[in-house]
């Protein structure tokens, strides 16, 4: 894919939480996922929406390889986190820059007059202009 979004659990250590194979919270390490994303960055991988809290560190780690990296410096309302979605996405969809696209989803979250609009980190690769960055 070129974009990935994951939704769901983080913790305050900047660690994500999936479900195992038998249905139980696993905590994945960012250098895991980071190694994991830099496999798919080779294959076209271009940007990672980590709509979780605290994925600011994961985001950090994964930016290393992948053109763009969005995640969340802390604790997130479900609300805001939808929101910052909703905009980023018409954004992206509307074929504006990732720059412009991420502060649409934080504006968004603002426009429905919730907090956290502070809380969506975006993060680009070394030597990747986020301001012309287009995904489609």
């Amino acid at each position: 894919p070129g974009i990935l979004h994951f939704s769901g659990h983080g913790l305050a250590q900047g660690e994500l939480v999936l479900n195992d194979e038998s249905g139980q919270s696993a905590v994945v390490p960012a250098a895991a996922l980071s190694r994991l994303f830099k496999l798919f960055a080779k294959k076209g991988l271009r940007c990672v929406v980590l709509n979780a809290c605290y994925s600011a560190v994961q985001a950090a780690a994964m930016a290393q390889h992948v053109d763009c990296v969005i995640g969340i410096s802390g604790a997130i309302e479900d609300r805001a986190a939808q929101a910052f979605t909703s905009g980023f996405y018409a954004g992206l969809a509307q074929g504006e820059s990732v720059q412009n696209a991420f502060e649409l989803g934080c504006v968004q979250i603002e426009l429905m007059n919730l907090a956290d609009a502070d809380m969506p980190q975006l993060i680009g690769r070394a030597g990747v202009d986020l301001n012309t960055l287009r995904l489609i």
